[in-house]
């Protein structure tokens, strides 16, 4: 009976310390604001959570950068969101996943491209639309979003 606990016991303890932890443990938010001539606005704003430690010594960290783009009247026009997610070791960092969402609200908008991509320790996305008129295109905008995993897991 002793030996049943015992190798019970051990089973569960080596499992226990080879998972990883899925459970967030963080999540921080940062915004920036540009302001345009014409009164209109994009904040910018950066979120990060962490998924968790292995006893591999590896750690993952998914970020999310969202431009919000506001009209004069404080409207929402559009929005483009990456999202990166980033392994680190505390000597080295890199993107594993990239992905790009977008949402307009002011119907006068287009989406005319969307597209995400990883390079090192870094998630890139590009979102490119157009505003149109009667038909013609009077406006546009390009969302350049970039998410950068220090090797400790610091995001920017």
């Amino acid at each position: 009976m002793l030996k049943k606990f015992f190798s019970l016991f051990t089973a569960l303890l080596i499992t226990c310390l080879l998972c990883v932890n899925a459970f967030a443990v963080e999540n921080n938010e940062q915004s920036i604001i540009h302001y345009f001539e014409d009164g209109s606005y994009i904040v910018t704003t950066l979120s990060e959570e962490s998924d968790g430690i292995s006893l591999f010594a590896t750690s993952t960290k998914t970020g999310r950068k969202t431009d919000t783009c506001y009209n004069a009247n404080h409207e929402v026009l559009w929005s483009a969101t990456l999202t990166g997610t980033f392994s680190y070791t505390g000597t080295s960092a890199t993107c594993t996943n990239a992905s790009v969402t977008y949402s307009i609200q002011d119907t006068s908008w287009r989406i005319v491209s969307a597209e995400a991509y990883e390079s090192g320790a870094t998630a890139i996305g590009d979102v490119t639309g157009k505003r149109y008129v009667l038909g013609i295109n009077v406006d546009s905008f390009t969302a350049h979003l970039e998410i950068t995993c220090s090797p400790t897991g610091v995001l920017s």
